[in-house]
């Protein structure tokens, strides 16, 4: 370890394959990558020898920002705490009915996720509030007594409350909640009205019963977690990144990890925006390619799109999250030929760090896009990581021909090139989901690609678009950790207000945005924060009068100077986005307001220097490279710090980066950026 290196900041990503390490130094801007294996059977053991790594002590580090992926690990693969759920008398059955509709109206097989909880293990309570805030039935603190005897008596490590109208009326779960405290103080409890103000019975008892599923577990690795750090000499707590692209406490994430799901992707989208606005650049689509999966989200007018329901393993979550679709197709998936279709298939089973793909020679024996791009020569097999690890060429190619190339009567090569794409299909596939399918033309945006394998894919998947225009950023295989730096804390706050939307009733929909501007903010002043550099945006949810389904708009700050300015100009952001997402609207229509949403937000100061250009010569090499249509061609490798600012590297072309590789095929053209971006461009043909 060296000296104190004051102002020094790190980002953790933990994601399925790697650990993915950004020490960044807030003054100068310069940057340290390191990557280590991550194994969920020793996550903080890798976490704190990835960190032993890095050239600065913890004891000198001022921030340790926290991406992870545990708690949807654990809800997905169904690891999570034995839990209990206590509900409103006659209520028992909402997980099980849930909304009784097909997710995929046309898989003749298709069944719903069961809840995560037995019947058995969901007690009902006598209580009632009705909808518009009237005791119905008192609490039976009785009946809590004897449920959460009950549950416990039969192991429940955790309990969820979800009560009727708690959205508006939460006494009833927060006194259930201090009951169960007093009497069983080892259980974990989670009331629904901690986590979500909304309404939807369904969803509210979804969220609440994943909460408490993966709660004790979360708790347990923030828990040891910050105990190894404080060991270290960290003594500082580390904050963790939200879904919706913020952070928190360690304190709040361990009571609340259902707010981390997606909080690895999340960092990537934020760091994408960012980096966006220093380039100019309104509409983007941010691509991460990790071991495990290819996520994609989108930037438009400079704003990460966010949603406010999501689901996590088939199953409905209330919470603020950036909008991201997920697909199987990292580095780690698996390529096999479809038994029912004799086709090439790829993912969603991933090889993951453990054994990982067939030439990390750690025991996998199945082929992965990693074994395929090397198979191609993409991958440099002495240098990968930094020539860190050596792989394992015979061996890809052995598993390729034996799962992929014998049975479908290919070469290795076309085995490995038809696999690369069918991932590449897939990927633009999730582009469409979240562009062509909303009414958006792909070929509009520029890519912004990331992630270990980012580099490999972007340009081939921008070709299956029409997409022209592709942005590497720098550091990109820890590009997600990166952005996380740019994540200030941050705190969502939604409330359900159902009333039509009038110039009578604007003062009261003004009131609701306000109120929960004052709980956000002070929870945020019990971090210390300065409130005079927070940033407040207010966004309700219309929808046509009479329409089951609403749209999310976000209000402008000069409109509440009058009600009749407010009336006119949120009904016209309503039907401009209605006719964009569904081709028409009727401006004459009457609208009702269905719930209110305020995010408060500070942004990150963190210097961001220009592009530092290696003065030594370049070393000139070439690879065998195996390109669709053309085969092999020996192609220029060159690594990226040696290219000059401006300078054009015409495809086909191998760009080396520290921890990853760029592809630059025929027909593209690739130069690098001041901001240290490498950006590729498709040439212009007659």
């Amino acid at each position: 370890m060296q000296g104190t290196l004051p102002g020094w900041r790190l980002a953790v990503d933990v994601g399925g394959t790697f650990i993915d390490f950004a020490l960044v130094h807030a003054e100068t801007g310069r940057v340290i990558v390191e990557k280590q294996p991550s194994d969920p059977r020793t996550l903080v053991d890798e976490f704190m020898a990835g960190l032993a790594r890095l050239p600065v002590a913890p004891g000198d580090l001022d921030l340790i920002v926290h991406g992870t992926t545990h708690g949807l690990n654990a809800l997905v693969q169904e690891t999570g705490a034995s839990t209990g759920l206590l509900t409103t008398r006659g209520f028992r059955d909402v997980l099980q009915i849930g909304r009784a509709a097909r997710v995929n109206m046309y898989d003749p097989h298709y069944a719903p996720r069961p809840p995560l909880i037995r019947r058995s293990r969901i007690h009902e309570i006598s209580e009632r509030f009705d909808v518009h805030g009237e005791e119905i039935l008192p609490l039976s603190l009785s009946d809590v007594d004897e449920a959460a005897d009950a549950l416990v008596r039969v192991g429940v490590q955790s309990i969820a409350i979800a009560f009727l109208h708690s959205y508006r009326y939460p006494a009833h779960e927060q006194r259930a909640a201090e009951r169960i405290r007093e009497r069983h103080p080892s259980i974990a409890v989670t009331c629904s009205s901690d986590l979500t103000r909304e309404w939807r019975e369904y969803e509210r008892s979804s969220t609440a019963v994943a909460n408490a599923f993966i709660q004790t577990g979360f708790a347990a690795y923030v828990d040891l977690l910050q105990q190894r750090l404080r060991e270290a000499g960290y003594a500082r707590d580390i904050v963790f990144v939200q879904s919706n692209g913020g952070t928190m406490p360690a304190g709040i994430a361990a009571a609340q990890p259902v707010r981390t799901l997606n909080s690895g992707p999340a960092g990537g989208i934020t760091g994408a925006g960012d980096l966006a606005r220093r380039l100019g650049l309104d509409n983007v689509i941010a691509t991460d390619v990790g071991g495990t999966t290819y996520d994609v989200g989108l930037i438009l007018g400079g704003e990460a799109q966010e949603r406010s329901i999501t689901t996590a393993g088939g199953r409905p979550i209330l919470a603020p999250s950036i909008d991201i679709v997920s697909i199987g197709a990292g580095g780690g998936s698996i390529a096999q030929i479809d038994a029912l279709t004799g086709g090439l298939r790829i993912g969603p089973e991933s090889a993951g760090a453990v054994p990982g793909p067939v030439c990390f020679g750690r025991g996998g024996q199945r082929p992965t896009l990693t074994d395929c791009q090397l198979q191609l020569g993409r991958l440099d097999p002495d240098r990968f990581l930094e020539s860190r690890m050596t792989l394992d060429a015979a061996a890809a190619t052995a598993s390729i021909e034996q799962a992929l190339a014998e049975p479908s009567g290919m070469s290795a090569d076309e085995a490995a090139d038809g696999a690369l794409e069918v991932a590449e299909a897939n990927m633009a596939n999730a582009i469409r989901q979240i562009t062509t399918e909303r009414g958006l033309d792909p070929a509009d945006f520029t890519v912004l690609s990331y992630g270990g394998g980012g580099g490999l894919f972007a340009a081939f998947v921008c070709e299956n678009l029409g997409i022209r225009q592709v942005v590497i950023p720098p550091h990109t295989a820890a590009f997600s950790a990166w952005g996380m730096l740019s994540s200030g804390f941050r705190e969502d706050r939604t409330a359900t207000s159902l009333r039509p939307l009038a110039v009578d009733t604007v003062p009261d929909v003004l009131a609701d945005l306000e109120g929960l501007v004052a709980e956000a903010t002070a929870q945020l002043r019990r971090y210390g924060l300065d409130l005079a550099d927070a940033r407040i945006v207010r966004r309700l949810d219309l929808r046509y009068a009479g329409q089951a389904h609403s749209l999310e708009i976000t209000l402008d700050d000069a409109w509440p100077d009058s009600a009749e300015a407010f009336l006119e100009g949120a009904s016209a952001a309503f039907h401009a986005a209605h006719r964009r997402r569904y081709g028409h609207g009727d401006a004459n229509a009457p609208l009702e307001a269905v719930a209110a949403r305020i995010r408060v937000s500070f942004d990150q100061d963190i210097a961001r220097p220009g592009a530092e250009v290696e003065p030594a010569a370049a070393e000139k090499r070439t690879r065998s490279i195996h390109f669709r249509g053309l085969g092999r061609v020996q192609t220029p490798v060159i690594a990226r710090r040696t290219l000059e600012i401006g300078e054009r590297l015409a495809g086909p072309a191998v760009v080396d980066d520290t921890a990853t590789t760029i592809i630059v095929p025929p027909g593209w053209s690739a130069h690098r950026h001041g901001s240290d971006s490498l950006v590729l461009e498709k040439e212009e043909t007659r």
